[in-house]
């Protein structure tokens, strides 16, 4: 039996990037720690998702892309997850309007920041939802 707490709960997660290779490598990565991926192309594509899947952990979503912003995805993803985190990531610096508390990853990061603040804002969502 495998006592690896992020494995043994299986939460899943929403990667939204419109760069190929980092929705590819994240959702690799995230799939390895013991997650269950989807991954997105765009905002709309995401929120498409969001809206077929009765349950998810975490938003994690590139602020900058064409079409729905990440920050815009965020709030209406929210609406349809309430309960789960949103971590952002960008190589921009811009202001983000996001509905709730976020996290943020700034590009270019490593494999383990990115398990590491994804684990940690699940686990923050958990404690403060009733």
């Amino acid at each position: 039996m495998d006592t690896d707490p992020i494995r043994a709960t299986r939460k899943s997660i929403l990667f939204v990037d419109d760069e190929e290779s980092v929705a590819r490598l994240g959702s690799i990565v995230l799939a390895r720690a013991g997650y269950r991926v989807f991954t997105a192309a765009d905002g709309a594509q995401a929120l498409q998702i969001a809206g077929d899947l009765p349950h998810l952990d975490a938003l994690v979503s590139d602020i900058e892309m064409p079409g729905i912003r990440g920050d815009e995805l965020a709030t209406q993803f929210s609406i349809l997850h309430p309960a789960a985190a949103i971590v952002f990531i960008s190589s921009a610096n811009g202001p983000i309007n996001a509905p709730k508390p976020f996290e943020f990853l700034h590009k270019p990061f490593g494999i383990d920041a990115l398990v590491g603040i994804v684990h940690g804002a699940i686990a923050a969502r958990a404690q403060s939802t009733p």
